[in-house]
């Protein structure tokens, strides 16, 4: 399945097409556009990984899951989406999408996640995550998020 995200920023359109058969290619998607977009690879897979992330043994590591779905509340895909701040950000501020329907669309997620890590303070959306993502990130990167208190 072919992935293709259009939006516009500010005038700019942006063009993401990516094809998505399996998390290996989500990971590469979240690196490919979080290091397009001047985002911490670091942090954006560290949220990805403990957001959503699933052992493969063949590779040895976590990879970001596309399809995970948290069997209490709403959250979803790779960086665990709430249906509120899905529509809060990824429809109403972002446009992205008009439907909830491309809640879980790989793409949509990432695009999103990447835009929400260009904010300032924006990795504070995954504070309830902080404890397992911090550890993937290098020690002198680390200095830059905060999710104690928060």
């Amino acid at each position: 399945m072919i992935l293709v995200s259009l939006f516009c920023f500010v005038g700019i359109i942006k063009v993401s097409a990516f094809t998505v058969k399996d998390s290996a290619q989500v990971e590469d998607y979240i690196l490919y556009m979080a290091s397009h977009e001047g985002v911490s690879v670091n942090l954006a897979l560290g949220i990805a990984n403990a957001e959503s992330g699933t052992w493969h043994d063949k590779l040895k590591r976590k990879l970001p899951n596309p399809t995970a779905k948290n069997p209490v509340g709403t959250a979803s895909g790779s960086f665990q989406y709430l249906d509120s701040t899905f529509k809060g950000f990824c429809i109403n501020t972002f446009g992205m999408t008009d439907t909830m329907n491309d809640k879980n669309h790989a793409a949509i997620q990432v695009n999103c996640a990447v835009e929400m890590l260009k904010m300032p303070l924006g990795y504070k959306h995954w504070c309830a995550s902080y404890e397992n993502w911090i550890k993937s990130i290098p020690l002198e990167e680390q200095k830059l998020y905060n999710c104690v208190n928060a």
